[in-house]
């Protein structure tokens, strides 16, 4: 009876999460070989993203609601 119940939730939850951040991982992994570092330099991945001019999504996001929310100010 659990499995049956973990089963579907792991399905719907777990798995696209992991895979997420298994697509995080392999971003920041070509980032890093593109400016000809390893992890074994120890750079953190802001560094990384700031230097290759990448930005987060959820940075693009909060602009973008910044941005919405000022130009419909604007127009009152």
């Amino acid at each position: 009876m659990l499995l049956n119940l973990v089963s579907p939730r792991l399905k719907v939850v777990v798995r696209p999460t992991l895979l997420y951040e298994q697509m995080k991982v392999s971003k920041i992994n070509r980032l890093r070989w593109m400016c000809g570092h390893t992890r074994r330099a120890m750079i953190k991945n802001k560094a990384i993203r700031d230097k290759v001019g990448v930005t987060l999504v959820v940075d693009k996001m909060r602009m973008l609601r910044w941005m919405c929310g000022h130009t419909q100010r604007d127009k009152d």
